[in-house]
């Protein structure tokens, strides 16, 4: 990916506080800012269960990486900005 972008590395959620919007709220933040700057938001995962998460916020998934010599998979993310038209 070229130009500029938002990578965001990790988001940890205690788990007593999991479904509780705690995740919205450090993330919304972050993707407000970004789609007024007009900057897309990347980000990877290796757990599949977040995937849907992340889709919910806009993300769509890009790429999956597989290794042939551990069970670990990656899912690339990407969140294109939301313009005001779009959002409409």
């Amino acid at each position: 990916m070229s130009g500029r972008f938002y990578r965001i590395k990790i988001v940890a959620v205690d788990e007593s506080m999991r479904g509780k919007g705690a995740f919205r709220r450090l993330v919304t933040p972050v993707l407000d800012f970004a789609d007024k700057e007009k900057i897309p938001v990347v980000l990877e995962t290796h757990n599949y269960d977040n995937v849907g998460l992340y889709e919910h916020f806009g993300f769509d998934l890009v790429k999956t990486i597989k290794s042939g010599e551990t069970p670990i998979e990656q899912y690339c993310m990407i969140r294109n900005p939301v313009t005001e038209t779009a959002a409409c």
